[in-house]
């Protein structure tokens, strides 16, 4: 279903560094329910370096895969963080859908789909296009497959939300 890739063409507003692409998503598998967005891919983007994190970014994806910025929190670069040598990407890999068991304890895991465990709670969140409320779409805990850390705290994770409508993406931050 995707990873993380070396590159993406959109940069931030605020620090004018690449987006984070967290997930890829290949729309076109069945299982994911995305077809009628009538894309390949959807990427899941964020930027942790700058005040984008602390509000909502909104975006939409165009028919020829270009992310196309509509709402975002403006704000100047924190130096140091989430942490001193962040990552300008992250590790490729490649990972498949497969069902989560139940689980007792309440961190945050990656996921795609279902319901989603949300530490600060279901927001609701409207679309920036068509003003109608956004589905849950995927969550990126904090923790990378090599090991990485994506925010510097085993207790945030990032969530996404789609308008299938529209193709607009809200992404937020969220944390115990």
């Amino acid at each position: 279903l995707g990873g993380v890739v070396k590159s993406l063409p959109v940069l931030c507003p605020n620090c004018m560094l690449p987006f984070l692409q967290l997930m890829n998503l290949d729309v076109r598998d069945p299982r994911l329910g995305l077809q009628s967005l009538g894309l390949a891919n959807l990427p899941l983007v964020f930027c942790w370096r700058c005040a984008v994190r602390q509000g909502e970014l909104q975006y939409r994806v165009n028919a020829s895969g270009q992310v196309e910025l509509q709402e975002w929190r403006s704000g100047a670069m924190d130096p140091g963080f989430p942490y001193a040598g962040y990552p300008v990407a992250f590790a490729e890999f490649q990972v498949d859908l497969k069902e989560l068991p139940a689980r007792r304890d309440k961190k945050p895991r990656h996921q795609i789909g279902g319901q989603p465990l949300l530490l600060a709670g279901d927001p609701y969140l409207s679309c920036s296009i068509c003003g109608k409320a956004m589905v849950f779409l995927a969550s990126v805990a904090d923790s990378m497959p090599s090991g990485e850390s994506v925010a510097g705290n085993e207790w945030v994770q990032t969530v996404f939300w789609l308008c299938k409508g529209c193709a607009v993406v809200c992404v937020l931050q969220d944390l115990d």
